[in-house]
């Protein structure tokens, strides 16, 4: 497989090259589907359902997703571990979709200001891009979420949510 040219921002095909060895699979097919602009879908091994979008970047290890949910609108930002990601592919049912996001006048979202480069990076970011963030610790609980304001980033991450503050371990 033959890659284009890595983007002299963000963090594509570079950081791949710079920090592992060789990309995984997955993270090739995302970083491909990134550059081509391609509506996938894929689900994870935490979920029975599956997930489609727009791959908006690719890190080392997570990739940021414009999220179109079943209802075929965009819906926000999600950032996944690309080692979670099983059957990435192209949407079967890509043209269909497209079409009724074009109807409905939903443009593809410019990508935030959210860094994939590590944990630490993607946190801070998404605390600063977006008034609240929701952290999923699927292995730790898959049943548990946070939501609030990221405070800062040590061994756990600092999170607000209403007037509590938790403190949840960020992922190795």
């Amino acid at each position: 497989m033959s890659y284009p040219p890595p983007r002299t921002t963000g963090f594509g095909l570079l950081q791949y090259v710079l920090q592992s060895e060789m990309p995984t699979k997955s993270a090739a097919k995302l970083v491909d589907a990134m550059h081509r602009h391609e509506f996938i879908r894929f689900s994870r091994r935490f979920e029975s359902s599956t997930i489609r979008g727009y791959v908006l970047d690719v890190g080392p290890q997570f990739f940021l997703l414009a999220l179109v949910s079943d209802r075929l609108w965009f819906d926000g930002f999600e950032c996944f571990r690309i080692t979670d990601v099983k059957d990435l592919r192209l949407d079967p049912y890509a043209a269909f979709a497209e079409a009724a996001l074009r109807k409905r006048a939903e443009r593809r979202p410019k990508k935030p200001r959210v860094k994939v480069a590590n944990i630490e990076d993607l946190l801070l970011s998404a605390g600063k891009a977006f008034p609240l963030v929701t952290i999923h610790r699927e292995q730790a609980d898959p049943d548990v979420c946070w939501i609030g304001r990221v405070q800062g980033v040590s061994r756990g991450a600092r999170f607000a949510a209403g007037n509590r503050s938790r403190q949840a371990c960020l992922p190795k």
